[in-house]
């Protein structure tokens, strides 16, 4: 599962974790993308799955996408083949 964020949840916020959570009890991966400066760090630390290091990206806007750029295309390549057709 990817998660493109901008800040934190507001929608149903306090469901947000624990829905995380039960996904990841699933063995669904969850790459979370944060892209702002206001991004609730804690929150999509949370969010995430370990290690944080392939499955969470945070960056400044848009653009800086770029800098995140290997390190995210390696994640999404390595979960795309494990990916199936339904």
């Amino acid at each position: 599962m990817i998660l493109i964020t901008d800040g934190e949840s507001n929608r149903d916020s306090e469901k947000t974790i624990p829905e995380a959570q039960r996904a990841k009890a699933n063995n669904i991966e969850v790459i979370v993308i944060g892209i702002s400066r206001g991004v609730k760090r804690q929150e999509v630390e949370a969010i995430a799955s370990e290690p944080h290091s392939s499955h969470l990206f945070l960056v400044n806007n848009f653009d800086s996408l770029s800098t995140s750029g290997e390190p995210l295309l390696n994640t999404l390549n390595r979960i795309a083949g494990k990916c199936q057709i339904h």
